[in-house]
């Protein structure tokens, strides 16, 4: 007489984000430039050739992703005519209504700490 199919479909992503550029500075800077600064214990040293940061300290202290919630649905609901219209059973005759819906809901995030040589740079106290 009648059918009902109903499909749910939820998923939740976590994504890290990658930061291409890094390769791009880890070739062009000089690789015996120390990674922390010997002038200053607990800095990175601050690299101000060919308009690059330290690889390393973007790799370790910046933080840039995301979460991603997906729910996907749909519902079928089939009907069986003829048995409503007339007794024979040679013959179907149905109809059927068909909703769907998807829902994306995305949070992004991304962090640089005030501690960073790229902002001592901007003399920006911090950002995030």
């Amino acid at each position: 007489m009648y059918n009902v199919i109903l499909n749910v479909a939820p998923r939740t992503v976590k994504y890290q984000d990658a930061d291409y550029d890094t390769f791009r500075s880890a070739l062009l800077i000089n690789p015996t430039i120390p990674v922390m600064d010997p002038e200053q214990p607990g800095k990175y040293t601050q690299i101000t050739t060919y308009s690059t940061n330290n690889p390393v300290e973007i790799l370790k202290l910046e933080k840039s992703g995301g979460e991603r919630t997906i729910l996907s649905w749909d519902g079928t609901f089939k009907l069986n005519l003829f048995p409503l219209l007339c007794r024979d059973k040679n013959h179907y005759l149905s109809t059927q209504i068909t909703l769907a819906q998807q829902i994306i809901e995305t949070d992004y995030s991304w962090f640089r700490p005030s501690i960073s040589t790229i902002e001592d740079k901007k003399w920006i106290s911090g950002r995030s």
